[in-house]
């Protein structure tokens, strides 16, 4: 499961913990019940519980909750088609995308998000490539990602990038697919790398890549103390400071903590898992 793919409990648990009843919101119980059902990997149970609970209490704040999470566990437990009629009617529901969700990482619910990046995963397992980029265009666009941090913003736009390069490579438009993935070369996911790759392979031979890699780590252009700027396949991409210390080489970043000016850039660029797949396999 991706990180996207989330369970969503309930808010209102502590209520239930300590025994404040008349505190619970209507279907409480039932939800929580559902919840220990699944934690104890009971998921049949859970689903009924689920359901059962949605038509006792119809007009329940947990409804969404508990309709999103039938809707994860078919997914879940491999039952793709007994999921799809579950996010699609989540789609076509009024749910509150801004429901409160209740976890230390993340703001809201996004039910519909959620449910658009799920029927995309679905679809691109059946090779139904047209259908997946319809919902990842409304899971972009139509029911866009919210979070307080632009950090989480930013990865799940890399995510959809994603999505978008492996349905255009299932399409044969690898030249597209480059196009969505490769201004995220920096950001150093190894599903990037993975996404790269793939597409460089089919539209380039390797003495093109390797020129073209070669000819960047030359033409470095030096913006601010923060970052430079990268030529690389038409694309004039930024690269940061911090992902020599942080995402490329955390266990032996010491080393590099003397380096100065262009010296940290062109190391990025020597140890980038880009730069070393095809550079020290020459």
């Amino acid at each position: 499961m991706n990180k996207l793919l989330i369970f969503i409990f309930t808010i209102f648990n502590f209520f239930y913990v300590n025994g404040q009843d008349k505190d619970l919101k209507p279907g409480q119980k039932e939800f929580d019940k559902g919840m220990e059902l699944y934690y104890a990997k009971s998921y049949d149970s859970a689903i009924v519980n689920f359901e059962k609970m949605i038509k006792s209490f119809p007009n329940s704040e947990l409804i969404g909750r508990a309709k999103y999470n039938i809707g994860y566990i078919y997914l879940e437990t491999n039952r793709n088609e007994e999921a799809i009629p579950v996010f699609m009617e989540i789609l076509n529901s009024n749910f509150n995308e801004k429901d409160k969700y209740g976890g230390i990482m993340e703001q809201f619910t996004l039910y519909k998000h959620r449910s658009c990046l799920n029927l995309v995963e679905i679809y691109l397992e059946k090779k139904e490539y047209k259908t997946a980029l319809n919902y990842n265009k409304k899971a972009e666009k139509k029911y866009p990602y919210s979070h307080f941090h632009n950090r989480e913003v930013i990865d799940n736009k890399i995510y959809l990038a994603s999505n978008y390069s492996k349905i255009y490579r299932g399409l044969g438009d690898y030249k597209k697919a480059l196009k969505y993935i490769l201004p995220y070369t920096f950001y150093n996911r190894n599903y990037i790398i993975k996404d790269l790759t793939e597409c460089l392979d089919k539209l380039y031979s390797k003495g093109q890549i390797i020129s073209e890699l070669n000819k960047s780590k030359k033409d470095i252009v030096f913006k601010n103390k923060n970052f430079v700027v990268v030529n690389l396949f038409g694309k004039r991409l930024k690269v940061y400071e911090d992902l020599l210390y942080t995402d490329l080489n955390a266990s032996n970043s010491n080393k590099y903590f003397e380096l100065k000016g262009l010296d940290i850039y062109k190391q990025i660029l020597e140890i980038h898992p880009l730069y070393t797949h095809y550079l020290e396999n020459k």
